[in-house]
């Protein structure tokens, strides 16, 4: 999904406004001055100190910002490749994973419910990978009984069984982001359903064509969680939650799983299959890792 953002004066909002007053819906970003969505193009008009921007959001965003002479180049591009505020604070869901990039460790996807309750805690949920883990186990637990979410854990060896069965990571991720977005959507009310975007949209739907049941009407976002605060929720959430099962693991062994895919984990796996075998090393590692397969010859 396209996002262009420009500077703007008060004569371009006087005809941001008359264009789109009849697309006028309810926003609560207190930045946010004028927003409307069309079928496929929102548009937020933001007033900030450094003065005015209008942002275009949506398949068509360049179409609706052609329409006022807007001049496409790289810098509008790259000013908006993170937002400066959350784009939409209507009551929403969200999700996003963790654990894919980590060689040792389950995954996890979790989807988060977002509405005008969670105002007062706007300013601290943030992306989780700009948040320290210590911040992240720190924050969460004071605010995690208070959010509506579903959770979802595949542990290592049920991850490489699917793997095994000829599954890739990314329809796993799908299977997982649908199941967890519908399981949520069926306990709350929302107006829009955000994910976190890992592959375009129609590979996400083709991955879930023998699902029984499927949530439509998605946004797909790159860098959701800096865009829409149900993501960053259930990024949060998620990480937490891979936090305590690395802990588990590293109890459960008596053995340090550093996290990630460096040389130091590398050296990890090497010294963790002195004492272990290879089943044993199914059960904390992904088997789909180069350094896996460089040591069990696998193709």
């Amino acid at each position: 999904m396209a996002i262009l953002s420009f500077e703007i004066d008060n004569t371009l909002i006087s005809k941001l406004v008359d264009e789109y007053q009849n697309y006028q819906d309810d926003n609560l970003n207190p930045y946010i001055i004028f927003f409307a969505r069309k079928q496929k193009c929102s548009i937020s008009i933001y007033q900030s100190k450094k003065g005015f921007k209008v942002v275009f959001s949506g398949e068509e965003a360049s179409i609706e910002a052609s329409k006022f002479n807007f001049v496409l180049d790289e810098e509008n591009v790259k000013q908006d490749k993170e937002a400066d505020h959350y784009i939409d604070l209507n009551p929403q869901i969200g999700s996003d994973e963790v654990g894919f990039g980590d060689f040792f460790g389950p995954i996890v996807v979790c989807a988060s419910y977002f509405d005008d309750s969670f105002l007062e805690f706007i300013d601290r949920i943030k992306d989780s990978k700009k948040m320290t883990d210590e911040a992240i186990l720190s924050f969460v637990p004071t605010i995690i009984n208070k959010v509506t979410y579903s959770l979802l854990v595949v542990d290592n060896l049920k991850l490489n069984e699917l793997l095994s069965k000829g599954f890739n990571l990314n329809q796993i991720k799908a299977i997982l982001h649908n199941k967890a977005l519908l399981n949520l959507s069926k306990k709350v009310k929302y107006q829009n359903a955000y994910i976190d975007q890992f592959c375009l949209e129609k590979t996400y739907f083709q991955y879930l064509n023998k699902e029984k049941e499927v949530l439509k009407n998605i946004t797909f976002h790159t860098k959701g969680e800096t865009y829409y605060p149900s993501v960053a929720l259930a990024s949060l959430l998620a990480r937490y939650t891979f936090l305590h099962k690395m802990e588990e693991l590293n109890n459960k062994y008596d053995f340090v799983f550093p996290l990630g895919a460096s040389k130091k984990v590398d050296d990890a796996f090497l010294e963790f299959i002195k004492s272990h075998s290879q089943e044993e090393c199914l059960k904390v590692c992904k088997s789909n890792f180069r350094n896996y397969k460089d040591i069990f010859n696998k193709d």
